[in-house]
This record gives structure tokens, C-alpha cells and sequence, in this order.
């Protein structure tokens, strides 16, 4: 006696299009995710003032070279504005959606909550990488045509390991940003803190060094110790990832995934 195995057909209505792959579903949040940030003015304002302070910081440093102004010099400078307006940006990606009420909305285009902050965290991770292409492209300009005003010639050193420095504190501050974006649910208290840490901790460092050798554990340049091969740099990075990434992290994240967002 033989049996037939019947494969179930897909419905009718249901196409490719109707059921997304997980990729394809992180793809569609990731736009939903840019397109939020960019609809809004304060995310215009961010992209016009970044574009802004990278122009006037590379063009600033060009303009009044010291002996070691060389391109990645420049592309590091530049990248620190970016970097501040990504950073807010990266709070605002989390908090804008409690504050205006649009978390519903986003959960019914997107269900799986996983998928939807994991978007997040890869928009942060590119707007940081743009910051640096952009920054990148400044510095390049700056040592083209700054040389023409000044009649001083730029070097076009570029340092790899300084520019993945730069990047990589942008990248920490952004993603600690988001973190305790997710904890705090509102965009004031992250920015604050990460707008007056380092001031804080570098006046303290200024009046006590042995607290400042402790506080550097808690640095978010310690990618810049690293890239300089600093004694404990490794060390010191995995403890500011830890604080400042991690610990808020997880408990925001795991709220995001399982309480009521409503």
C-alpha cells in the first residue's frame, strides 16, 4: 500500500511580498527606521548641522595649520561635530517614538520587536560610518583648495588607525546614546550625560591624576588609547563598552522586547 505526500500549496494571496524574509523584513526597518529620523525637523536640522561643523572644523584647522595638520588630522577634527549630531540623532531614533506617541504605529509595520531595534542599532552604525566618509571627503577638499588661499601646503598623511579611532568614539557614544536612550525613554537625560561626562571626568582628572587614571576606564575615547597602544587600552575599552553600551543595554532591550510599549 502506498502513501502520497502531499506538499501544502501557498495560499493564493500570499506572495513573496506578503511574507519577507527575515533579512528583507530588517531591510524594510531599516528605511522606516532613516525615514523617520529624516521626516522630522529635528533630524534635518541634525543632517544640515553636522554637514555644517564637519565643513567649518576641517576648513577651521586647514585654515591655521600646526606642524602636524595632515589630512587624517583633519578628517579626525572634522569628525567630531558629526559625530555629536549623530549621537543626539541616535537618542532621538529611540525617544522620539515615546515621546510623540508613534511607538503603535511602528510595531503594527513591525511586529517583531527584535527586528525593529536591531534596525535601529544598524542605522546608528551607519550614520557613523557616514559621519567619516563625510569627514573623510572634508579633509580632502580642505588639502586641495585651503593651499590655494593660504599659500600653505597641507600633507596628505592619512592615518588609518586615527581614523578608525575617530570612528570607533563615535561609535561607542552612539551606541550608548541608544542604550540609554531605551532606558531613560526621553531624549534630555542621555544627551545631557553624554555631553557632560567628558567634561566632568577630564576636570577631575585635571584635579586629581589618580582618579583620572581610574576614570580612564571609563573614557569614551579609549578607541583613540588603543589606536596609540596606551598601557590597558584593550582593558579600558571593554570596560567603557561594558558601562556605557552594556549594562543600560540589556535591561533596555529587554524591556523593548517584552513589556507593553503602548
Amino acid at each position: 500500500m502506498s502513501q502520497t505526500l502531499t506538499v501544502p500549496r501557498r495560499a493564493a494571496g500570499t506572495t513573496r511580498a506578503d511574507d519577507p524574509s527575515t533579512v528583507r523584513q530588517l531591510a524594510r526597518a531599516c528605511l522606516m527606521e532613516l525615514r523617520s529620523l529624516l521626516n522630522t525637523r529635528a533630524g534635518i536640522a541634525l543632517a544640515v548641522g553636522a554637514v555644517l561643523g564637519i565643513g567649518v572644523f576641517a576648513g577651521g584647522r586647514a585654515a591655521f595649520p600646526a606642524d602636524d595638520t595632515a589630512l587624517g588630522v583633519l578628517v579626525t577634527m572634522a569628525s567630531w561635530p558629526g559625530g555629536l549630531a549623530a549621537m543626539v540623532a541616535s537618542v532621538l531614533l529611540v525617544t522620539n517614538e515615546f515621546s510623540t506617541g508613534t511607538i503603535s504605529a511602528t510595531l503594527a509595520l513591525q511586529p517583531r520587536r527584535g527586528i525593529v531595534l536591531t534596525a535601529k542599532a544598524l542605522v546608528v552604525t551607519g550614520l557613523v560610518l557616514l559621519v567619516t566618509a563625510v569627514a573623510l571627503l572634508a579633509g580632502v577638499l580642505m588639502v586641495l583648495v585651503v593651499p590655494l588661499v593660504t599659500g600653505q601646503d597641507l600633507q596628505w598623511t592619512l592615518s588609518l588607525a586615527r581614523i578608525a579611532a575617530g570612528t570607533g568614539v563615535n561609535l561607542l557614544t552612539c551606541l550608548a546614546a541608544l542604550a540609554w536612550g531605551l532606558v531613560a525613554r526621553n531624549a534630555a537625560a542621555p544627551i545631557v550625560l553624554l555631553l557632560v561626562w567628558p567634561t566632568l571626568s577630564s576636570l577631575v582628572s585635571a584635579v586629581s591624576p589618580r582618579v583620572g587614571e581610574l576614570l580612564a576606564y571609563l573614557s569614551l575615547d579609549a578607541p583613540f588609547a588603543v589606536a596609540n597602544a596606551q598601557p590597558g587600552a584593550v582593558l579600558q575599552l571593554l570596560t567603557a563598552s561594558l558601562v556605557w553600551v552594556l549594562l543600560p543595554g540589556i535591561p533596555g532591550a529587554r524591556h523593548w522586547l517584552r513589556a507593553d510599549l503602548s
